[in-house]
This record gives C-alpha cells, sequence and structure tokens, in this order.
C-alpha cells in the first residue's frame, strides 16, 4: 500500500469531519471578530441560514445505502417508541 501524504491525511480527517470543524472555526472566528456577530443580530435570519446550511451539508455527505437503511428502520423504531423502549 502506498502512503498518505500528510496533506491527503489532513484533507481526508477535514472531510470527515467538516461539520465539527466548521463549527469550532465560527466560534473561533467570533470570539475573535465580534462585530460580524453584533451586525447580523438584528434578526433571526442568519440563525435560520446556519440550520439551512448544516442540514444540507449533513444530507450532501449521507450516502444512499445509510439513506435507504435508516428509511427502512423507521417502521421499528417507531414501535419501539410507543412501547416505551429505548434503542440504540
Amino acid at each position: 500500500m502506498a502512503q498518505q501524504s500528510r496533506l491527503q491525511q489532513l484533507k481526508k480527517f477535514a472531510d470527515a469531519q467538516c461539520l465539527p470543524l466548521g463549527l469550532v472555526f465560527s466560534m473561533a472566528f467570533g470570539a475573535f471578530v465580534p462585530a460580524i456577530g453584533v451586525a447580523f443580530s438584528t434578526g433571526d435570519v442568519l440563525a435560520i441560514i446556519c440550520v439551512v446550511v448544516i442540514f444540507v451539508v449533513g444530507g450532501l455527505k449521507l450516502k444512499t445505502a445509510e439513506a435507504k437503511e435508516a428509511i427502512a428502520a423507521w417502521q421499528v423504531r417507531a414501535q419501539r417508541a410507543t412501547r416505551g423502549v429505548a434503542y440504540s
């Protein structure tokens, strides 16, 4: 097997962990440049946009097989929820 370069390993890690890295980066950026947050704090539009972006990115990273598996399991989860059984 060929060894991956450090840049390839970093790229693979960043791709797998894009949402947590994005949130940490955004919090750090907001701590160092609070004026931007103050400018956008007049309404809830930015919060809605952020939630939409998080769900779109999460949906784009979802594999088709995982989505099909989750859809197929909805009946079992619904039955367990109505019985009060915790599921993992």
